[in-house]
């Protein structure tokens, strides 16, 4: 930015201070002031401090009136992300719905999904996703969560609609020992089956890859990185096809896949699915992952890409990742399936 640029910013910052008449309307408006660059570069350089301010915000976190007001700060906008996915929740808790439906949700350490929960509530884990996930799952009888980690969309499903089946994938031991207790702390066990292994295109075993970050690791995945410095260890797991694994169950008819790359693989091991019944999917696919692979696989079957943004699902004619990575999710509609409304 030019020296005119910067002072002429800097004027209408002083003058947003001086005639804004409280803070909520004070952070609107510099917000609608702030160049988008400014802002990303304020918020990555938070970002990194994310740890730093978790530690020390920690001892008065442990303190129960201090701990339950910054629990109250407006759900979903309360202590921001990058802060309280480091402020670990090591108890049991109840995650609110709506005034009839939630779940309960065992914390444990170094948890970031769990800790979100416990500080932001529901709107403060992937709302753009959640939401539109929740309408889908009231309509779905059976639901496929691929790379479910500690459970929390099988959860979701299993709370809002009391008459759907889950069969849920999670491949590292230390997460699916989670995921279990989650599903046992809801007594869900009727309706939802547990399986610790990886989701590919063919049957057998193979080397999953566990990242080096987080004592709970939420980035396992079949392929390597290019980076060999990632890698923390490596775990021998099961490997199915989900045309294998649902057999008798059914069609699941509502699916969501979460697996670092993989997805193509996994789309191509439920080539029959597809073919008989294609389900609505929930997808992730980040900068430099496969994209085109999965258009690949999809577009031919009629589906059609919406992105998930916090102004709601987009249409798009192809899947473009996000390069913020705030938005990582698309939703993939089949042939006469259309976007679900609230009610």
């Amino acid at each position: 930015m030019e020296m005119s640029e910067i002072l002429a910013l800097g004027r209408k910052i002083n003058s947003a201070i001086e005639t804004s008449s409280s803070l909520k309307a004070l952070r609107k408006r510099i917000g609608g002031i702030l160049p988008r660059a400014i802002k990303q570069k304020v918020l990555s350089v938070l970002a990194k401090r994310g740890p730093a301010i978790a530690r020390a915000l920690r001892p008065l976190a442990q303190v129960p009136p201090i701990r339950r007001a910054l629990r109250a700060l407006a759900p979903g906008h309360g202590i921001p992300s990058f802060v309280c996915c480091h402020l670990s929740v090591v108890e049991s808790f109840h995650v609110r719905l709506s005034a009839s439906t939630g779940f309960d949700y065992q914390g444990s350490q170094a948890d970031s999904v769990g800790n979100v929960l416990f500080w932001r509530g529901r709107r403060g884990y992937e709302w753009e996703t959640t939401r539109i996930f929740c309408l889908l799952a009231r309509e779905s009888r059976f639901m496929a969560d691929i790379g479910a980690n500690t459970g929390v969309f099988s959860l979701l499903a299993l709370a809002v609609n009391p008459e759907i089946s889950v069969i849920a994938f999670e491949p590292h031991p230390l997460v699916f020992r989670r995921l279990t207790a989650n599903i046992s702390l809801n007594k869900w066990f009727d309706r939802c089956r547990l399986e610790d292994c990886a989701l590919s295109d063919q049957r057998g075993s193979a080397p999953l890859f566990v990242p080096k970050w987080g004592y709970l690791p939420t980035g396992s995945r079949l392929a390597p990185w290019g980076n060999d410095r990632k890698v923390a260890s490596t775990v021998r797991t099961r490997v199915d096809t989900l045309d294998s694994a649902v057999g008798e169950f059914g069609l699941p008819d509502l699916i969501k896949i979460d697996v670092e790359g993989h997805e193509p693989k996994v789309l191509a091991g439920m080539q029959g699915i597809l073919r008989q019944a294609p389900p609505t999917i929930i997808l992730e696919c980040n900068p430099g992952g496969p994209a085109d692979a999965i258009e690949d696989i999809l577009s031919p079957c009629g589906y059609k890409f919406y992105h998930l943004t916090n102004k709601g699902p987009t249409w798009c004619q192809e899947i473009i990742p996000d390069l913020s990575q705030r938005f990582r999710n698309w939703l993939c509609l089949p042939p006469g399936k259309r976007l679900p409304r609230a009610k």
